[in-house]
């Protein structure tokens, strides 16, 4: 969506040369002051409008809107967690909630999590696979790991725990 930064300005280069704005403020006829408060109310709401619309975008919401945003991901914010962390944190789980469980996208989840430069998948017969990573960062709780691995598996196929090398 394109923010129109001046609508009077724009309606204004509309008009029939007759009706064009060209004197200042104070001597416009009543047409250009009616033109002129109708289009004045008219920028206000749009202005709003626009500004609801960008705060509401992943990459720009702040405070309360990048709240309403995690919550509809399914994420809520740790206390005292900066907008910026929480923002990557749910792009992290929208990844989640979008994988289908193929080996690339939760080769790509376990990447990110442990900040791996190599990982190595297994498969085992009939609906297993295990993982193994150079990466040595963990979260907190290695069961988020684990966790957030499952979430991202096919149904049907369990995730053997992780072995870091």
């Amino acid at each position: 969506m394109v923010r129109i930064p001046d609508h009077y300005a724009r309606a204004n280069a509309l008009l029939a040369a007759q009706f064009r704005d060209r004197l200042p403020e104070q001597d416009k006829n009543n047409f250009q002051k009616l033109l002129k408060a109708l289009i004045d109310s008219m920028q206000e709401i749009d202005d709003q409008n626009q500004d609801l619309i960008f705060f509401r975008f992943l990459e720009t919401a702040q405070g309360v809107q990048l709240d309403g945003i995690g919550q509809l991901v399914g994420l809520t914010r740790e206390p005292g967690q900066d907008d910026e962390s929480y923002r990557e944190d749910i792009k992290f789980q929208i990844q989640i909630n979008r994988s289908q469980g193929t080996p690339e996208e939760v080769i790509s989840i376990l990447k990110y999590l442990t900040d791996a430069q190599k990982i190595w998948y297994y498969d085992i017969f009939p609906a297993f696979y295990q993982m193994a990573t150079d990466g040595l960062t963990y979260p907190t709780n290695w069961t988020d790991l684990v966790t957030a691995i499952q979430k991202a598996s096919p149904a049907g196929v369990n995730y053997v725990p992780i072995a870091a090398l």
